[in-house]
């Protein structure tokens, strides 16, 4: 397993992503959650396990989102307690929220804040990616969704999140308001 995370490793420092690739997909078939390695061991070698995110981060570096958020997502579904799990969740969501698939960034976004949001040293990185989950409700206009989804952000990350984005959600949410005609109680925001 280490040979050929090694070998992906050589391809990838020379700039030849599509052999890296091939060998990590490689790599995780042979030693990964359902390989005969895996059965004999116990589980996936820690190989295995990197080469999933890896193959995001190759993807990611090439540009093609969609395969790079399929990856990470894939990484952090399967291995939500390995370091790399919560940069790989918060990347897909961003992935998503760009190229439009705004449900399956709403999906990762919630896993992100079950997984991780309680944790101290992941509060604000949560915070940063439930609050971007808002853009969609406003580029929607959906200003009931965006208005609760604001109110929400605000009481439960107002304090860990940053200055920029609680300042941002008091204006979206009194934008919100606004919008459906609570004009009084948007401008007491």
């Amino acid at each position: 397993c280490e040979v050929l995370y090694n070998a992906a490793i050589n391809y990838e420092s020379d700039y030849r992503i599509g052999p890296a690739i091939q060998i990590r997909r490689r790599l995780f078939q042979e030693c990964g959650d359902d390989s005969e390695y895996a059965q004999d061991h116990g589980g996936a070698s820690q190989w295995a396990k990197k080469a999933i995110y890896q193959i995001g981060g190759n993807y990611h570096a090439i540009a093609a989102y969609t395969k790079a958020a399929q990856y990470y997502e894939e990484f952090a579904r399967r291995y939500n307690g390995e370091e790399e799990a919560p940069d790989a969740l918060r990347n897909a969501t961003v992935f998503r929220l760009g190229l439009g698939q705004d449900e399956k960034a709403i999906s990762n976004s919630r896993l992100f804040e079950k997984n991780y949001g309680t944790r101290r040293q992941y509060k604000t990185q949560a915070a940063t990616v439930v609050f971007s989950i808002g853009t969609i409700y406003m580029r929607r206009e959906s200003w009931r969704d965006a208005e609760k989804h604001y109110r929400s952000f605000i009481k439960r990350y107002g304090r860990s999140s940053s200055s920029d984005e609680t300042i941002q959600a008091h204006t979206n949410l009194g934008f919100a308001m606004w919008k459906q005609g609570e004009r009084q109680q948007s401008k007491a925001l």
